[in-house]
């Protein structure tokens, strides 16, 4: 189904932007998380759909700060895992 698909790009999106920042340390959140809009979800969304992400992208936390609500240095060795 429709939904199931979007999950699954949803996912594939959350797992690029995890990759990223698992890779280099000092990524920014907002240049990770656009870097993996444009592979993973970009291709699949409409001038609207890409509008609205591009505005929500423009607000992204501190990498500090997002890898600390996952973890902190836990959350980096996971995501680095996630790299291999």
């Amino acid at each position: 189904s429709r939904g199931t698909l979007w999950l699954k790009r949803f996912l594939e999106f959350t797992c690029d932007l995890l990759r990223r920042l698992g890779s280099d340390r000092a990524l920014k959140v907002g240049d990770a998380s656009n870097a993996s809009y444009k592979q993973t979800l970009a291709p699949f969304h409409g001038w609207m759909s890409k509008t609205a992400f591009s505005v929500v992208l423009s607000f992204p936390p501190s990498t500090l700060t997002f890898v600390a609500s996952l973890g902190g240095d836990a959350a980096y060795e996971a995501m680095s895992t996630m790299s291999s």
